[in-house]
């Protein structure tokens, strides 16, 4: 991909204000009962370039499953700072991963007297592409991409304005 038109809306360091992966799958249902998560920061460049720092998540989680069993789990987990490449236009913005994004963490899960735990990972999220749609205005930016089980959204308040501003 290469930057073509920048949106210069855009461009500056944005903090996640809300969204992101713990909203969408509360909306899906997923019985979440605490969460810390460190904030996502994403710098977005006017010169196509984007990066953003490491997130670190822990969450914990308690249902009953049709019986009565209470069943709980308690995760943990970081995902490495991306840098890449970006270009905007109109509400349609384009990004594609030169590195980073590699998550780990840790499941445990506990049901019956019984726990079982289980490492995580996944690989660098270099060479993923895609697109989504936007909106900026000075203090907030939104992105909206659509999944099989509704829209993952991210809403950014700016920490910092482009440079020059």
């Amino acid at each position: 991909m290469e930057a073509s038109v920048i949106d210069r809306c855009l461009v500056g360091v944005w903090r996640q204000s809300g969204g992101g992966p713990l909203e969408y799958l509360r909306r899906r249902g997923v019985p979440i009962t605490a969460a810390a998560i460190s904030p996502l920061e994403l710098s977005m460049n006017d010169d196509g370039t984007f990066s953003t720092g490491s997130v670190g998540m822990d969450v914990e989680m308690q249902t009953a499953d049709n019986h009565g069993h209470v069943m709980r789990g308690e995760g943990a987990g970081t995902t490495d700072a991306t840098r890449g490449r970006w270009s905007a236009e109109d509400g349609a913005l384009q990004g594609c991963f030169d590195s980073g994004g590699q998550a780990t963490g840790n499941t445990r899960l506990e049901a019956e007297g019984h726990v079982r735990n289980s490492p995580w990972n996944g690989g660098s999220m270099a060479g993923v592409s895609g697109g989504t749609t936007y909106t900026c205005s000075e203090s907030t930016f939104t992105t909206s991409s659509p999944t099989r089980y509704g829209p993952m959204t991210y809403q950014f308040s700016r920490v910092a304005p482009p440079p020059g501003h």
